[in-house]
């Protein structure tokens, strides 16, 4: 049999095609920025899949040479859930924009949960001249102008198909860890990731320590975008189940085939001590013998009470290794991550709309601390994400508000709480340092105390100095000495008030001996009564805002409980820590110390008095004469500790008379606010004040402001009492007053005006 004889015009035919067709694939490539390859003999070309981030536009084309006539470029301008419900009107005006030479047609190949929106050209099989390629090119760039506009209004999808299909069957125990989209952002922390994935790769056990689950939850998707750029076999994983033991994490990880990453929350170990050590050591040396590593994440303390390993423990720094994650990951770095991963949990998120819920994040947290916008940061990426789905653009409004109420939540279940021994929390720290050095701050006090201007000038100073220089690990501290009610416990509680903190008095005198205090305040050992119970000074050391902690009256208190306080507050003072009843030690740096001191025996009214012609003394002679004294009931060491204290002298009578005036001002407001009578305005009489100071004996004003506060009442309480009974108002009326002398003098009244 001959051979068949082959029409040179048709070999011809061919070879400018094909020539064409590799024209067309080369202006795809370089216009779309995209990588193409040949198939069928060189007869068609197709986009190649990439797993690097790609940003807007056209990714996937497909050429193909029809019968040697024209060739067909098919486009893919866009592709997105089933489940997407969206507005369509700007997608079909963007399609308006096609030429008449683009045809819009079924999509090749059909993705399972998926539809695309395709287009084509149909371009002659003849190689194109520099005339007819211009348009060709214009052409193209047209379309991916057009994409890139379709796209901003759809969700993007990112292609994890291949992870989930790894994870299908074990998808009850654990969920993959997912790698960043966009990898170009992350180079700065690579050498830390790196470091991570060495230690894995020698089946070491890293336990990751960071103080935000969200920085965790980055650094962990990094390493899964390390493993995956390596082409690596090996995958990161999640467990699904809350709480699982040191046995059953053991027999998950010889199931699965990746490397788990376990929360120290999720860990559950005995509770003997004694055997805990063990439990640990053998679950970590298993997991090294059957080269399968584990990635444990969590707060430092968290991990440490995991793997401390207890009582008679003996720890190796290989097992495991512990790694600190830096915090100096940009706050876009982290909205972008954050909104990657809540939008992993709806049908997307469209780059139109990432842009525009990252700036509201961006306007909404700006003014807050970097601490503070990490810890709420996932809470609010989760609302921008519901508003955005629900009521579009518009709805991202309420993110001012979403945003204000979590910064401003405060309460918790655990009342005071438990939080970790060491520095100050950067939050709390900046908080102190904002509110403490802070302009206000000394106009406030004086505000609100009355007749301490010089004492109070010194305290505000020493307060600044506390907070800008004192290291972070050791507690504020300062010092007021001043006969009794001259407002000293008051400046502590209005220090707590403007900090809006909690404010709390340990009265060391009512300590009746020393066992007795150390019980209260560090708890007893195990075994005693109420030994479960958590120390008085660690639920206060515990609360997450800081607290101001008042120690009044420690000179007043017995020899031993003196002592006793003084050695255990030195050290607290000098270390920041704590040490409990049960011997695990807590920090204490969150709490600002305010000791009240007013000497015993009637020593600091007799120092305020100067022997012989040469009239009072000066503040400097006072402040050196109790510097004298106080070294007769303390030791030298904690009176270094608690520094130079500040003096508050005797009130004056224009400033007892003013304290009147505040006092009787405020009964009224209470008693008006418990009967429900709404008083607009008082209105208090000129003098009224120094005329109940100049009218009572000396021995009642000897006892300062507290007496004083106790008599205000009195002259409130019978006066409202009696304004009431003359005049009937509705509840919740609304009433202005006048607050004035009665004929006799001896009380006041109040008229409505």
């Amino acid at each position: 049999m001959s051979s068949p004889i082959l029409d040179p015009s048709k070999i011809w035919k061919n070879e400018t095609s094909k020539e064409a067709l590799n024209q067309i694939a080369d202006i795809c490539q370089k216009t779309l920025l995209i990588e193409v390859k040949k198939i069928k003999s060189g007869s068609a070309f197709c986009s190649i899949e990439s797993n690097k981030y790609l940003p807007a536009g056209i990714h996937h084309v497909i050429g193909e040479i029809i019968d040697d006539v024209y060739i067909s470029v098919k486009l893919e301008l866009a592709h997105v859930n089933n489940e997407f419900r969206g507005p369509l009107k700007k997608i079909f005006d963007e399609l308006a924009k096609v030429g008449k030479k683009v045809s819009l047609i079924a999509p090749p190949e059909k993705v399972k949960g998926q539809s695309s929106l395709w287009v084509e050209i149909k371009a002659d099989a003849n190689p194109l001249s520099p005339v007819r390629a211009a348009p060709f090119v214009k052409q193209i760039a047209e379309l991916s102008d057009i994409a890139k506009s379709i796209q901003e209004q759809l969700p993007v999808i990112t292609h994890y198909d291949q992870l989930m299909a790894l994870f299908e069957d074990y998808k009850d125990v654990v969920s993959p860890v997912f790698p960043l989209k966009d990898t170009s952002l992350s180079l700065k922390h690579n050498d830390i990731v790196s470091t991570i994935n060495n230690y894995l790769t020698a089946a070491c056990c890293v336990a990751i320590s960071s103080a935000y689950p969200i920085i965790s939850d980055y650094f962990l998707s990094m390493i899964a975008t390390l493993l995956r750029e390596k082409s690596s076999d090996r995958y990161l994983c999640l467990l699904t189940q809350s709480a699982i033991k040191s046995r059953n994490l053991l027999e998950l990880v010889q199931k699965i085939p990746f490397i788990p990453v376990v929360s120290a929350e999720q860990l559950s170990f005995g509770t003997i001590a004694y055997e805990m050590n063990n439990e640990i050591t053998s679950l970590l040396r298993s997991l090294l013998a059957i080269n399968k590593p584990c990635v444990f994440v969590g707060t430092h303390s968290k991990l440490q009470s995991i793997f401390s390993g207890g009582q008679l423990a003996a720890n190796d720094p290989l097992m495991p290794v512990v790694v600190h994650l830096p915090d100096d990951v940009s706050e876009d770095l982290l909205i972008d991550f954050s909104l990657e991963k809540a939008a992993r949990e709806t049908s997307g998120l469209s780059i139109k709309a990432k842009s525009e819920i990252s700036n509201a994040i961006h306007d909404n947290t700006a003014k807050l601390s970097k601490g503070k916008m990490a810890h709420i940061l996932p809470f609010i990426a989760n609302s921008g994400m519901n508003l955005w789905n629900s009521m579009g653009c518009d709805g991202l409004k309420d993110l001012e508000v979403i945003t204000h109420n979590l910064r401003t939540s405060t309460e918790t279940l655990s009342g005071l709480g438990r939080q970790v021994p060491g520095k100050r929390d950067p939050e709390i720290q900046e908080h102190f340092i904002k509110s403490l050095t802070a302009p206000d701050l000394l106009p406030f006090l004086k505000a609100n105390l009355f007749g301490q201007d010089a004492g109070i000038e010194k305290a505000v100073k020493r307060l600044a100095t506390e907070t800008v220089a004192r290291p972070s690990n050791q507690p504020i501290r300062i010092c007021i000495v001043g006969t009794p009610a001259t407002g000293k416990s008051e400046t502590a509680a209005l220090i707590a008030k403007y900090l809006s903190i909690p404010y709390e008095n340990i009265d060391a005198s009512a300590f009746s001996n020393s066992s007795m205090a150390n019980t209260q305040l560090f708890g007893s050992g195990p075994g005693y009564v109420d030994s479960n119970k958590i120390p008085r000074l660690m639920q206060i050391a515990s609360h997450h805002q800081g607290c101001v902690l008042e120690i009044s009256d420690l000179d007043h208190a017995s020899l031993d409980v003196r002592m006793q306080l003084a050695e255990n507050f030195l050290q607290i003072l000098q270390t920041g820590r704590a040490q409990s009843g049960f011997g695990s030690t807590f920090s204490c740096s969150s709490i600002i110390f305010i000791f009240t001191l007013n000497l015993p025996d009637g020593a600091d009214e007799k120092l305020s008095r100067k022997l012989g012609f040469g009239g009072n003394p000066s503040r400097k002679e006072m402040a050196h004469a109790v510097e004298s004294e106080l070294k007769k009931f303390f030791s030298g060491a904690f009176l270094s500790r608690i520094g130079q204290p500040v003096l508050y002298t005797h009130l004056s009578k224009t400033s007892l008379a003013c304290i009147i005036e505040k006092n009787i001002n405020n009964s009224i407001r209470t008693a008006s606010e418990n009967i429900f009578i709404n008083i607009k305005e008082i209105k208090i009489a000129p003098h009224l004040g120094a005329h109940f100071i100049s009218s009572k004996t000396n021995d009642i004003i000897a006892f300062g402001a507290r007496r004083l506060e106790d008599l205000s009442r009195e002259l409130a309480a019978n006066a409202f009492l009696a304004f009431v009974k003359e005049n009937c108002y509705a509840v919740d009326a609304e009433i202005n007053i006048n607050v004035c002398l009665s004929s006799d003098g001896n009380k006041i009244l109040i008229q409505p005006y």
